[in-house]
This record gives C-alpha cells, sequence and structure tokens, in this order.
C-alpha cells in the first residue's frame, strides 16, 4: 500500500482550520493521478479549496495582508479559472 503524502499534508493543515490551500505549482498533489485524486478528495470532502497557478504570493507579509480569490460558480464543476488578489496591510 502506498502513502499519499500530500493527501496526509492537506488533511494536516485542513485539521488546523485552513480552509484555502494555494500552490504556485499546476496541480495540488503527485503527478500519479490516482494519489492527485485522492489528494483533492481529502480537500473536498473537508470543504476544502485548491488554488493553483499562484504567482508572487510570496510577497504577501507573513501577518497583516490577505488573499482573496475570486471565481465564479459553475454548477457541477469542480474547478474553473478566477483572479486571485493580494491586499497587503
Amino acid at each position: 500500500m502506498s502513502v499519499n503524502r500530500c493527501r496526509d499534508v492537506v488533511n494536516y493543515i485542513l485539521e488546523r482550520g485552513v480552509k484555502c490551500i494555494g500552490t504556485d505549482g499546476p496541480s495540488m498533489g503527485s503527478v500519479n493521478p490516482e494519489e492527485a485524486t485522492m489528494t483533492h478528495w481529502a480537500a473536498a470532502s473537508r470543504e476544502g479549496v485548491f488554488v493553483e497557478f499562484l504567482t508572487n504570493v510570496g510577497a504577501l507579509p507573513p501577518t497583516g495582508g490577505f488573499f482573496v480569490f475570486l471565481a465564479p460558480k459553475y454548477e457541477n464543476n469542480h474547478g474553473g479559472p478566477g483572479r486571485a488578489i493580494g491586499i497587503l496591510p
């Protein structure tokens, strides 16, 4: 049985109250499709959201800044385009 470390990390983060996880990568999770699916399922089943392909997230300060992701709601869809906005203090 293989260990899905990405899923475990997502569960760890969500258990601490985080609801939105962002990455500058093209996808959350493994390049292995089955493991990637399990990572996404771990978040979706706990009302967590992933935002992928972000840039300049490191420009936000450790505290006091905000990250907002504006996305239209698509019926029966698990993803789509949107606009990421960083708000500085």
